[in-house]
């Protein structure tokens, strides 16, 4: 959150000032509140809390934001797909579909797109645990046109394991 007030910080009694902030949305969806509190020389009000509400619409939803592939042994592939919905007026252009890390991770199809407001499209994202144990971690990047909306990104996880659990 950026806060300035322009012209300084001083208000004459009886007079009115101007604080301008900005807030970014980021990954926030649905409501979203922030507080800036104000400190004054007012005996009578020495903190004023301002309080400040946004309504954050999704203009792509990708659904789900989170790729858990749970335990998986060394040496396995799996797959799971995703859904990217332009929820927008406008048409959105997916630039650049990036997977990381590569030698892991794959999504198909990588070429880009457009999506029409109300089109979706379903994207397929591959793991290969290779050699690895323990907790693995990467993430898909789709980049887009918007300049507001950069990038999107899914986060993929995945727990590999040396050999095969014993049932108890």
């Amino acid at each position: 959150m950026e806060i300035s007030a322009p012209g300084g910080q001083t208000i004459a009694p009886g007079d009115a000032g101007k604080i301008i902030v900005k807030m970014s949305t980021g990954p926030f969806t649905n409501d979203l509140f922030k507080e800036v509190k104000v400190e004054t020389n007012d005996p009578k009000a020495d903190l004023i809390v301002l309080t400040m509400k946004a309504k954050v619409t999704e203009m792509l939803k990708i659904s789900p934001r989170l790729v858990n592939f749970g335990r998986m042994m060394k040496g396995q592939t799996a797959s799971r797909e995703i859904s990217v919905e332009n929820v927008s007026e406008s048409s959105i252009r997916i630039t650049r579909l990036e997977a990381t890390p590569e030698n892991l991770l794959a999504v198909q199809p990588s070429e880009p797109f457009t999506l029409k407001p109300g089109q979706s499209k379903k994207l397929t994202v591959k793991i290969s645990t290779g050699s690895s144990g323990g907790f693995v971690g990467g993430y898909v990047n789709l980049e887009t046109n918007l300049e507001y909306l950069p990038k999107k990104t899914v986060h993929v996880r995945v727990e590999v394991k040396e050999k095969q659990e014993s049932a108890r």
